[in-house]
């Protein structure tokens, strides 16, 4: 409907946020230079915060894909629904580093699977990005 009368390649407004749309505003652009930089100079932390709608996620994702042309460098896991239990968030990273979840582990037991799988990643000198 919107392309043809638009003249659009592609739909406009999808539900996934993607990268190729990204408006590099002036506060997007420093919010993405601090990113880069805390994921470059192997900063412990940097938070990304923001009202919803606000472009978070997508921030991310034109994070994650300009740092993926780099693929053997980084590992990443994105979780964009943080509203869980803290077993739930650590297994959800743990999903997204590409281990198998087992479900029901204690805190404790995910905690020190994430820390071997980050501790392997260093070892094949890969930065693992949260």
């Amino acid at each position: 409907m919107y392309e043809a009368y638009w003249g659009l390649k592609e739909k406009p407004f999808e539900n996934t946020p993607d990268p190729r749309f990204f408006y590099y505003s002036d506060k997007h652009k420093e919010a993405l230079m601090r990113l880069f930089y805390a994921v470059q100079e192997r900063k412990g932390c940097a938070v990304l915060s923001g009202a919803c709608g606000s472009g978070k996620t997508l921030l991310s994702r034109v994070i994650i894909a300009k740092l993926m042309q780099e693929e053997d460098k980084y590992d990443f896991a994105l979780v964009v629904n943080p509203a869980i239990s803290a077993p739930e968030l650590l297994d959800e990273v743990l999903y997204q580093l590409g281990a198998e979840t087992q479900g029901a582990e204690r805190k404790i037991d995910i905690l020190r699977r994430i820390n071997a799988m980050l501790y392997g990643a260093c070892e094949k000198g890969k930065h693992t990005v949260f």
